[in-house]
Order: structure tokens, then C-alpha cells, then sequence
């Protein structure tokens, strides 16, 4: 988990490409994976406005859903819908 105050969803989602390019870039030997040689990474995605209306366990679990769409698609980054 990565927490970034006062970033927008277009520079948390360039940075979380980013951040997923430089580890595809290494080129790391996955050795016990039936999916890829080599180490990949999927990331989930969410910004927030705190307010009275937002709920922190809310927050979490859509992050989490991102997450999940990410792993399903593979070595990508996915923003919560």
C-alpha cells in the first residue's frame, strides 16, 4: 500500500504505471510461476476527498475491488470504479 496525499487520479494512476513498468523493466526470473518467467506486478487504484459522507471502510473495499480487477487482467494497474 502506497498512501500519497494531495495527488489526483491521473498522476496516481502515472504513477502506479510507472511504478509497474520499472518492475516489469527489471526482468526479475519468476521461477515458480505458471503465468510468466519473469516477477510482474498489478496494482489497485483509488483516490478520495475526505468528507462527512466518506467512509474509510467504503474507500478500502473499492480499492480492493481495483485491485482484484487488476490481478484478473494481469501485470496492470486498475482504478476503483
Amino acid at each position: 500500500m502506497i498512501l500519497l496525499p494531495h495527488i489526483d487520479k491521473e498522476d496516481a494512476l502515472n504513477l502506479a504505471e510507472r511504478i509497474r513498468k520499472e518492475v516489469e523493466e527489471k526482468s526479475l526470473p519468476h521461477l515458480c510461476s505458471n503465468v510468466s518467467d519473469h516477477v510482474t506486478i498489478s496494482l489497485g487504484i483509488n483516490t478520495i476527498i475526505p468528507s462527512d459522507e466518506s467512509s474509510i471502510d467504503e474507500f478500502i473495499n473499492n480499492t480492493d475491488k481495483a485491485l482484484y480487477i487488476a490481478k484478473e487482467r494481469r501485470n496492470c494497474s486498475a482504478f476503483a470504479l
